[in-house]
C-alpha cells in the first residue's frame, strides 16, 4: 500500500512496481523457514516482531536490513495492517563478518604459533635431555679415569645444555603470556616455607661455589599471599639466579616482612649494580645491559621481563633500587589476605 522513496533507494524498486505485491518479492531464499513462522505468529497475536533478513534487490543483488513490523490496530481490536521499519545494515554484516574471519585468522595463527613451540621445545629437549643423560653415565663409568681437562669438558656440556633447556623454558613462558594461554591458578600460598626456602636449598650450592654467603631473615608471622604458584616460584627463581650470577663477592640477602602496603620480599645483592641509562629497558624482553658477543655474562634477556609479566599477573609490585659497582635490591609486594 506505501513505501517510502528510501524503500526505492535501497531495493531498486520503484512504489508503481510493488504496489499491491506481497513483500515476499523481496525474499533471497536465504532466510529459515522458521524465521518466518516465528514472524507471523508475533504479530497476528499484536506483537512487535524485530530480526535480520538477507534480501534480494530488484537487480538480484543480495543486502542484509534489520527490520521491525508492527501490526496496526483498529478500535476494534483487529489488526489492519502491518508497519514495516527497515534500516539497510549490509555493511555493518559486512564488516562483522571481516572481523569474525580476522578474529579466526589470528587465533588460528597463535595456535599455530602455540603448537609450533611446542613442538619445537620437544624436538630440542628430547635430544638435549639424551645427551646429557649419557655423558653423565660416561662420565660416571669412566670416573677414576678423568684428567682435569676431561672433568672440565664433561662440566661445560652439562651447563651448555642446562643453558640451552632453561632458553627454551622461558622462550615457551613468554609465549604463554603472550597468547594469553597461561593457566593461572590461584591459591593460598606461603612465600616462607612452599617458596623461599626451597629456593634457598636448591641455589645454596650454586652460591657456595662462588664464595658467596646466602642469608635469609623473616621477620614477619604474615607469610600466606593469594596468588599463582608456579608464577610466583618463576619471580623468585629469576631474581635469585640473577643475584648469584652477577655478585662475584659478598652475600645475597632475602628478607620477608611485611608493612601496610602488604607482604614483601626483599632480595639483596652485592653485584655489579645497574647503571642509571640502562634501568628504564630493565624489563624489556631479549633486552641486556651488556650486548654482542663479547658480553661477559650468558642469558637471553627475558628473565625480568617475565618477572615483570608475572608479578602484573599476581598483582604484585615490584621496584628496583640499584647502583653500579654496589649492587641491587629487588622488592616484591604482595597485596594482603583477610586475617593471614
Amino acid at each position: 500500500e506505501y513505501t517510502n522513496p528510501k524503500f526505492t533507494e535501497i531495493t531498486g524498486y520503484s512504489f508503481d512496481e510493488v504496489m499491491g505485491k506481497n513483500p515476499r518479492i523481496l525474499k533471497s531464499g536465504n532466510t529459515p523457514t522458521e524465521v518466518y513462522a516465528d514472524l507471523w505468529n508475533t504479530v497476528l497475536s499484536g506483537r512487535i516482531w524485530s530480526g535480520e533478513f538477507l534480501n534480494k534487490k530488484k537487480n538480484g543483488e543480495l543486502y542484509w536490513e534489520s527490520i521491525q513490523i508492527s501490526p496496526i490496530i483498529d478500535e476494534q481490536g483487529a489488526i489492519t495492517d502491518l508497519l514495516a521499519i527497515k534500516q539497510d545494515i549490509s555493511e555493518k554484516k559486512s564488516i562483522e563478518k571481516q572481523l569474525i574471519e580476522a578474529k579466526e585468522k589470528a587465533e588460528k595463527s597463535e595456535k599455530l604459533k602455540s603448537e609450533f613451540l611446542a613442538q619445537m621445545s620437544h624436538e630440542i629437549r628430547t635430544p638435549i635431555n639424551v645427551i646429557l643423560s649419557f655423558s653423565s653415565l660416561i662420565k660416571e663409568e669412566i670416573g677414576g679415569f678423568l684428567n682435569d681437562d676431561l672433568r672440565s669438558s664433561f662440566n661445560i656440556m652439562t651447563r651448555a645444555g642446562e643453558r640451552i633447556i632453561r632458553t627454551i623454558d622461558l622462550i615457551l613462558n613468554m609465549s604463554e603470556l603472550q597468547t594469553g594461554t597461561y593457566d593461572f591458578q590461584a591459591k593460598e600460598i606461603n612465600l616462607k616455607e612452599e617458596i623461599i626456602k626451597p629456593l634457598i636449598l636448591e641455589h645454596s650450592k650454586f652460591a657456595q661455589n662462588k664464595g658467596l654467603d646466602l642469608i635469609f631473615n623473616c621477620m614477619t608471622e604474615k607469610v600466606i599471599i593469594n596468588g599463582d604458584e608456579y608464577s610466583v616460584s618463576q619471580i623468585f627463581t629469576n631474581l635469585l639466579e640473577n643475584a648469584i650470577k652477577f655478585t662475584d663477592y659478598g652475600n645475597i640477602t632475602i628478607n620477608l616482612n611485611n608493612n601496610n602496603n602488604g607482604i614483601f620480599i626483599e632480595i639483596i645483592d652485592t653485584g655489579i649494580g645497574i647503571s642509571d641509562d640502562y634501568k628504564p629497558f630493565l624489563f624489556s624482553p631479549f633486552s641486556q645491559e651488556e650486548q654482542g658477543y663479547t658480553r661477559k655474562f650468558e642469558g637471553n634477556g627475558l628473565g625480568l621481563a617475565l618477572v615483570k609479566q608475572y608479578c602484573e599477573l599476581n598483582k604484585a609490585d615490584i621496584t628496583v633500587e640499584s647502583k653500579k659497582g654496589v649492587g641491587s635490591t629487588f622488592v616484591i609486594t604482595f597485596p594482603h589476605i583477610d586475617s593471614k
